[in-house]
């Protein structure tokens, strides 16, 4: 029967030895819920545990399970349609052993079976095993943790109590019982008494001191009454003659060469794939590339070591090297692993005409990037990749792809497909059974290899003979045979058995391992290694240095220790230091109790918050710590501030994924601090354009602005309201969105001027778009821009409107100088929405005069800022626009406006549809073509009336009215004529285009229009 360990990180033992796991991290949580959770599990809730984002979580879930059934050989794994059981039975749980054996009543629970449950816990409830963007998962997980190391800290303070006769036994499970809960001034009392009895002194003062220390910083307390007793017991003890005499040290010296393989062992093995970087670099120095080379393989398998003699034997032909990492801990961090990669250039090196597009990635090239755009900062960096190619191969390396962000995998597939000379060498590395759980890696991947432009190599373990001549750069006399035979020719694994000796038990596994190397360490080293490993990713000493506390000599001569050890690695330039493989740091990591995570994450935290920068590159760092420091509104904030970002560099995903991190974050809070928050993470939610929650959006807006309303919050209130007018706008619910509008403007009247004047613009501009009220909106308009005059604003949403309502009135060219004074200051914000929808009202108004040229200048910008927008009804309006631009220039492409048509009424996008239409059947009947005119006049009349668009109403009118005269039925014009009488009797009711339409027919029927200025 095999164990189910969960009390540390999660793994199966049968036999003594524990067994490979699944790599998908999703199925190892699966398996870790199953054990953990004594009852079935609806399928249902499953998915929506660990697969909420793929299209068919279900099948997500039936593949895990196929995966699980075969390790669980012995274990009954009981799957129905609707439930998921684990069946224990014989098999030993360890986390159900512990609750069984102690029962309720732990005091009384016998000693043999305290000492048991105490030794069952090797760590935290599934150490490693967290899911930040899986937040149900997540929450499930915290719990059990919490629960967990309740019932541990109960069962240490029991051992403690009644090993007290016992100090050196008691003594073990009270230093136990600190790392457990390290703000328990108990527990630190009880080491105390503990090293007093056994005469130790001097480590227990030092214990006092370490608490007192502790208290202060986290807690900004000072010791009460736990610490003070054992104080004065310790005081009241006889001293002892004799002088203590430190344990005997344990260290073993601790070899220089890395884990991974680093350039102080030899290379080894490897024949078939050394080809093919040798092909590879042939083919760049010849031009002929253009694929990308992934690498995948199980953890520890060599695939860093691959690519470092990859870079070194491009690097010895004269090439450049570009190297960058993805991240567990970064994965909302937009482009995280090309701004490694591509800090390496010199900016002397980065030519000029590039600058302001890379900026986004390269601060330090002192360019501005007011008008960043994904598709420009995409093609910038393929040229400066051929750029930098021309004069010698350029290999550019992105190592562990499993945990790319969204938007450095969009970056990664167009710089693949570019032409980039066929001198750069594209190589990334995976752990290919861990790629399922990104969806933006799988995707790249399995789109390149339909492309073909994919050559995937896949390192299996070496042979004896490499394990041998590997082994022996670290001890000439290992027994590489049995090296070999325990490590099944996994090189990370046969390293660390080498550095164990014959002391080396493979049974412990390969984490075991590195965890006892780790313990070698010298004491300073050993308490700077938490800090370095909760950073979660590469680091320069300036911030481990503000983190840690170490003074800067003792933290320099640490770090030269861990490098010198084989524990951590310097960049080339020596700027940052990294663990030399995930799983040390991992190792590094595990040593923490979850208390002291979160200690640490807080110093991290507090030491990156005053390094916030304005671009808000850090925020998403400092959100991560903060929120693994309980941390709560800081964590949020930091999500806004890297939300923001994030909009701003067109990376949507991310943006959405840290909105919904900030919000679990304020859930705690109070309202005072929360709903404000809570606001500008709906915003960011909003202008991500995540379509497929919109309607739990609209909900939670609509409860978080009521909400404000009876706590007094007006600026989140009116910050409310205007978001509810944007949803509804969105799906043209023009009633709701011009009541949102109006209570917004309300809310807004009391706020500072540049909040007034931005909140009344919007709601002047909801209302013309909307076609309500237009003559409240003129004046909404004017009083935005006095205000805007007297405060000495530059606000778009004030140009924005006034251009609406000059196009509405039919002044097109001051419609077109204030719409396009609004494009230029909205590409300074990360609300591109509203950029797109001033340039595709250029578009309109160029459409309308009749002015190709400016006509595709507009929709050239639309499509350039609307590319990597989500999806919406932009982009497809835009591209509509484009091919009625033909017919202006005397080559229609009726074909192409036909299929931008259905894109349309795909979208289900009623209003844009409607303008479509009418211009289209107004461009047929200029070209004679009746019939046709006639049913697109039909159809924009049925798409115009469904969401009461009264200006396509009109025009749709009219052009029937058009098809009537010249089928020769003036009594049908006529009938049109006068059905739209009521909308065009003033010149606010409809846009002034749609006056002129009904104009044209009055005279036609040569008839007097009642009409109104």
């Amino acid at each position: 029967m095999p164990q189910i360990r969960l009390l540390g990180e999660l793994e199966v033992v049968r036999d003594g030895r524990p067994v490979p796991l699944p790599a998908s991290k999703k199925t190892r949580a699966l398996l870790g819920y199953l054990a953990v959770e004594p009852r079935g599990t609806l399928r249902e809730r499953l998915c929506e545990l660990l697969w909420e984002g793929p299209d068919d979580p279900r099948a997500q879930l039936r593949w895990s399970l196929s995966k699980l059934r075969p390790l669980l050989a012995g274990v009954e794994l009981r799957a129905d349609r609707e439930r998921v059981e684990l069946c224990a039975g014989e098999g030993d749980v360890d986390l159900r052993a512990v609750e069984g054996a102690v029962g309720r009543e732990i005091g009384s629970a016998p000693l043999d079976s305290l000492r048991a449950a105490a030794a069952r816990f090797r760590g935290e409830l599934l150490d490693g095993l967290d899911l930040p963007g899986c937040y149900r998962y997540q929450a499930w997980l915290e719990g059990r943790r919490e629960a967990a190391r309740a019932l541990r800290v109960e069962i240490l303070q029991a051992l403690c109590e009644r090993l007290s006769g016992e100090p050196e036994q008691a003594l073990e499970h009270a230093r136990a019982w600190v790392a457990a809960e390290p703000l328990a001034e108990s527990a630190h009392a009880q080491v105390v008494r503990h090293l007093g009895a056994l005469g130790r002194r001097q480590e227990a003062m030092r214990q006092i001191d370490a608490c007192r220390e502790l208290l202060a910083r986290e807690l900004g307390a000072e010791p009460s009454g736990p610490l003070e007793r054992a104080r004065h017991e310790l005081n009241a003890r006889p001293r002892a003659t004799a002088v203590e005499v430190a344990a005997p040290s344990r260290a073993r010296p601790v070899e220089a060469s890395a884990p991974g393989g680093g350039a102080q062992l030899p290379f080894v093995g490897r024949a078939a794939e050394l080809r093919t970087i040798e092909a590879l670099i042939a083919a760049a120095a010849a031009g002929r590339l253009g694929e990308l080379l992934l690498v995948t393989g199980d953890a520890g398998v060599g695939k860093t070591r691959l690519f470092a003699e990859l870079t070194a034997r491009v690097a010895a032909a004269g090439g450049r090297v570009l190297a960058g990492r993805a991240f567990e801990a970064e994965m909302v961090r937009p482009y995280g692993a090309w701004i490694d990669a591509l800090r390496a250039l010199p900016a002397a090196a980065v030519d000029a005409g590039l600058r302001a597009d890379l900026a986004p990635l390269r601060p330090d090239l002192g360019a501005a990037h007011a008008d960043a755009d994904r598709g420009r900062l995409f093609t910038a960096v393929a040229r400066l990749l051929a750029k930098e190619a021309e004069r010698a191969p350029l290999v550019v390396v992105l190592d562990d792809l499993h945990w790319i962000d969204e938007s450095s995998a969009a970056l990664l597939s167009s710089v693949a497909r570019a032409e980039l000379g066929g001198r750069v060498i594209l190589a990334a590395g995976a752990r290919a059974g861990e790629l399922s759980d990104n969806a933006a890696a799988l995707k790249l991947i399995r789109a390149l290899g339909r492309d073909r432009r994919l050559r995937t190599v896949e390192l299996g373990p070496l042979e004896r003979e490499d394990i041998t001549a590997l082994t022996r750069g670290v001890d000439a006399g290992v027994d590489s045979s049995r090296v070999f035979a325990e490590s099944a020719g996994n090189p990370l694994f046969a390293l660390e058995l080498a550095r164990a000796g014959r002391d080396g038990d493979a049974s412990l596994g390969l984490d075991a391992l590195i965890a006892e190397r780790l313990e070698r360490l010298e004491p300073r080293a050993r308490e700077l290694l938490p800090f370095a490993a909760a950073l979660g990713r590469s680091f320069s000493p300036e911030l481990l240095d503000r983190a840690s506390g170490v003074p800067a000599a003792e933290l320099l001569a640490a770090v030269e220790t861990l490098e010198r050890g084989g524990i951590l690695r310097s960049s080339d330039d020596g700027a940052r230091y990294d663990f030399v493989h995930d799983l040390v740091r991992n190792a590094a990591y595990r040593r923490l109790s979850l208390p002291r995570r979160r200690l640490v994450h807080g110093q991290i935290a507090r030491a990156m918050e005053p390094l916030a920068d304005e671009d808000g590159a850090l925020a998403s760092d400092l959100a991560h710590h903060a929120a693994l420091a309980g941390a709560a509104e800081l964590a949020a904030r930091a999500c806004v501030a890297a939300g923001a970002r994030a909009l701003r560099l067109f990376a949507e995903e991310e943006a959405d994924e840290l909105a919904l991190r900030g919000l679990r974050q304020c859930e705690a809070l109070p309202a005072a601090a929360r709903l404000p928050l809570q606001m500008k993470l709906y915003a960011l939610r909003v202008h991500a354009r995540r379509e497929g929650d919109a309607r739990a959006l609209e909900a939670a807006i609509s409860r978080a602005t009521v909400e404000s309303q009876s706590a007094g919050l007006t600026a989140a209130v009116q910050l409310g309201f205007e978001l509810l007018s944007y949803l509804y706008f969105r799906v043209e619910d023009f009633r709701r969105a011009e009541d949102s509008t109006l209570r917004s403007v309300e809310a807004a009247r009391a706020a500072d001027p540049t909040t007034a004047a931005r909140v009344i613009a919007t709601t002047s501009r909801c209302l013309v778009l909307i076609e309500r009220d237009v003559r409240r909106a003129e004046a909404l308009a004017g009083e935005a821009r006095a205000i805007e005059d007297a405060h000495h604003l530059a606000l778009p949403e004030v140009r924005w409107a006034l251009g609406l309502v000059r196009h509405h009135l039919g002044d097109y060219d001051g419609a077109a100088v204030e719409l396009a004074l609004s494009v230029e200051r909205y590409a300074d914000t990360v609300d591109h929405w509203s950029q797109a929808m001033c340039l595709l009202e250029l578009a309109e108004i160029a459409l309308e005069r009749r002015r190709p040229a400016d006509l595709l200048r507009w929709c050239a910008e639309v499509e350039r800022v609307t590319s990597k927008m989500s999806e919406g009804s932009e982009r497809p309006f835009g591209a509509a626009l484009r091919a009625l631009a033909s017919v202006l220039e005397r080559r229609p492409d009726w074909p192409e406006i036909e299929r931008t048509l259905a894109e349309l009424r795909a979208v289900d996008a009623k209003s844009v549809l409607a303008y479509a239409l009418n211009t289209a059947a107004e461009l047929e009947l200029e070209a004679g073509d009746v019939e046709a005119a006639r049913r697109r006049a039909v159809e924009a009349l049925a798409a115009a009336t469904a969401v009461d668009r009264r200006t396509e109403q009109v025009l749709a009118h009219m052009l029937l009215a058009r098809t009537d005269l010249a089928a020769g039925d003036r009594d049908a014009a006529r009938g049109r004529l006068e059905t739209v009488l009521p909308c065009i009797a003033d010149r606010y009711t409809v846009a002034s285009r749609a006056r002129r339409a009904a104009a044209g027919i009055a005279e036609a029927l040569g008839l007097a229009l009642p009409l109104t200025e």
